[in-house]
């Protein structure tokens, strides 16, 4: 009796079934309560803000906060933009503030994984997905999963890259590139000129500044300063030259020389950074293995020789490109973790790209059990493995846990129904300042359409319109100023009290 042969699975069906599964994995750490978590009392909340003002004021170009010109958040209006795509789809709320970058992001991982499965192979483009989902630190701070403007610059980062890589067939593709450090501009001002020197020395190191001539470098630069030109001269139009004096003051050399907000770290800074995101250890661990395996292969050959094949040279510049950036920064006085955001991608990028390579070397030796150094490859793969599950589970949990904010709770349930009057004044007071956190405006202001005012208590008791007052409970009882005798109290925490006023 013949048995029958058994259908086992293909590995290309086998590939692609893992394929599919990881971007699901993608989708799930970026977009599952994506709109649950608290705004951010910080940046986030100031883009809130700056981008709901705008829509309500009907101007494009000029960002406020509760109604004055903003010149803290000295940022051009793409960031503002994209939040405002977010709120045209979903409304007022924390989602329709995220949206856009969740989608950047995903965006930004198809890209690449599209190259890498176009030019590596669908296991390249795998690794590569997987990687970015365990990108943990993208996800807890200001990219993936908040409505600041670091999405949509990584984005186009990672754009002007592979341009950058399609300009070895053809040249005139440094045009489209210089449209990304522009627009790059738009969204994050001064910090898209690290991408000058980083595209210089991509040019450098893979060889392919020869092949440009002055028309070539002329177009790249007009692409760059045109988007800008444009915007500076409709903002010009409209306040003069305050907005771009702070601009250089205080987000350019300020911030480079000083330390702002107690925002300090030496120059192994990020470093440290780096070495806390799971994908990123990773992608150093593979590309460090595949060095060491090329150059063990190469017997005598120096690693000069072995950087003279194109392919060697572009994996060389696509890592230097990483360099500038991290180079730059260390230098800046004002360190924060997300400056160098845009590197982690490209890091992931560059080691999936070698990763088959390193698995099929580190194969071809764990079968030649002659030597327990034939075992090393198998240990650095035990390692990338172990960094990368941990950073998707950390991802995972991450995106499964609802931080909440019993303030902004209270004003988004008050508002929504209807316990409090939408389009009316808001004031706040504590009992040490009138100033509301950023993320109390931002939810005063999507949820009631509120005007936030200064003035605290005693503005809420003097004014004949309607208004809301949030108080911290202690400081109401102990404050000089009383509350009118019309103050309807319609909602509490056990440390806020909110009141209206029945005008």
């Amino acid at each position: 009796m013949v048995k029958r042969a058994r259908h086992l699975p293909q590995p290309a069906t086998i590939h692609l079934v893992i394929y599919v599964v990881s971007l699901l994995a993608l989708l799930f750490v970026s977009f599952h309560n994506l709109g649950a978590n608290a705004i951010a009392d910080f940046d986030e909340a100031r883009h809130a803000v700056n981008a709901y003002e705008m829509m309500r004021n009907g101007d494009y170009l000029v960002n406020t906060y509760m109604g004055e010109t903003d010149l803290w958040n000295l940022k051009p209006p793409l960031g503002y933009w994209t939040v405002m795509l977010g709120y045209a789809l979903f409304g007022y709320t924390a989602l329709g503030l995220r949206f856009a970058s969740a989608v950047c992001w995903i965006a930004t991982a198809f890209v690449l994984a599209r190259w890498l499965r176009k030019h590596a192979g669908l296991p390249s483009s795998i690794c590569f997905i997987l990687f970015m989902v365990a990108s943990t630190r993208l996800y807890e701070a200001h990219l993936v999963r908040t409505g600041d403007a670091d999405a949509i610059f990584t984005l186009l980062c990672v754009l002007e890259l592979l341009f950058l890589i399609q300009a070895r067939e053809s040249k005139w593709m440094v045009l489209p590139a210089g449209l990304c450090v522009g627009l790059a501009f738009l969204a994050k001002s001064w910090h898209a000129f690290w991408m000058f020197p980083s595209t210089l020395l991509f040019l450098i190191v893979s060889g392919m500044l020869p092949r440009f001539s002055a028309r070539h470098v002329s177009g790249y630069f007009l692409a760059s300063f045109a988007p800008i030109a444009v915007w500076a001269a409709a903002r010009y139009a409209v306040d003069g030259s305050v907005f771009f004096k702070t601009m250089v003051e205080y987000d350019l050399l300020a911030r480079s020389s000083t330390t702002l907000e107690e925002h300090y770290g030496g120059p192994e800074y990020y470093i440290k950074v780096l070495l806390l995101t799971p994908s990123a250890v990773a992608s150093v661990l593979i590309l460090l293995g595949s060095c060491a395996g090329a150059l063990k292969d190469k017997g005598e050959q120096s690693v000069r020789d072995l950087a003279r094949t194109e392919d060697s040279r572009l994996v060389l510049a696509v890592l230097a490109w990483t360099v500038v950036p991290i180079v730059l920064f260390s230098l800046v006085s004002t360190k924060l973790v997300w400056y160098v955001f845009p590197c982690v991608p490209v890091l992931c990028f560059i080691a999936a790209y070698a990763a088959p390579n390193v698995w099929e070397r580190a194969m071809r030796l764990i079968k030649n059990k002659k030597s327990l150094a034939n075992l090393a490859p198998a240990a650095l793969l035990a390692v990338v493995t172990a960094f990368t599950v941990f950073g998707i589970f950390v991802s995972c949990r991450n995106s499964l846990t609802v931080q909440v904010n019993a303030e902004q709770d209270l004003l988004e349930a008050a508002y929504d129904g209807g316990d409090l009057p939408q389009g009316a004044e808001f004031y706040y007071w504590d009992g040490f300042g009138e100033f509301a956190p950023q993320g109390v405006v931002a939810r005063a202001e999507l949820s009631g359409d509120a005007y936030p005012l200064t003035g605290g208590m005693s503005a809420f008791s003097a004014t004949d319109s309607p208004a809301a007052l949030l108080v911290r409970a202690d400081a109401a009882d102990g404050s000089p100023y009383a509350l009118p005798t019309d103050a309807e109290l319609v909602g509490k925490t056990d440390e806020f009290l909110l009141y209206k006023n029945a005008r």
